[in-house]
């Protein structure tokens, strides 16, 4: 996915195509919120009340 000029890493486009078969999906799905659950939250930058 490109976002001003820049690759944006970790986005996907799903073609329409693809999107229509749902069971098909569901593996990727599952791959990618498994992916997602490894990743370390990112530090905050707002102070705290």
């Amino acid at each position: 996915m490109t976002a001003y000029g820049i690759v944006q890493k970790g986005y996907v486009q799903v073609p329409d195509s693809l999107l229509k078969k749902t069971k098909e999906l569901q593996s990727f799905f599952e791959a990618s919120y498994n992916y997602v659950k490894t990743m370390k939250s990112k530090p905050t930058t707002r102070k705290k009340a």
